[in-house]
């Protein structure tokens, strides 16, 4: 598997975040320990605000965000946009 942070903008404090595990893996909770390390380390580097866009029939990937705190909204491509903020609080929660 593997996690990321890309399109970091230090100034606005913003970066999306992606992540998958190969099929063999998958239900271990493996991408939600991964997640919230990823963001606490994204904390670490000044980020209050993480993003990712998640195909809407991938109910597990969404659940890994919505799990560490992240908000999620459907848009109008089949895809659900998530939101996690980092200010303000030890834990994430939405914005």
């Amino acid at each position: 598997g593997a996690i990321s942070l890309s399109h970091i903008d230090p100034a606005g404090g913003t970066a999306q975040i992606g992540y998958w595990v190969g099929s063999r893996h998958r239900r271990h909770g493996y991408c939600t320990r991964a997640v919230r390390l990823m963001l606490e380390q994204a904390r670490r580097q000044g980020i209050t605000v993480v993003r990712a866009t998640v195909d809407e029939d991938n109910v597990a990937g969404r659940r890994v965000l919505e799990h560490a705190g992240a908000s999620s909204y459907p848009t109008s491509d089949g895809k659900v946009f998530c939101e996690l903020c980092l200010a303000h609080s030890p834990e994430p929660a939405s914005c």
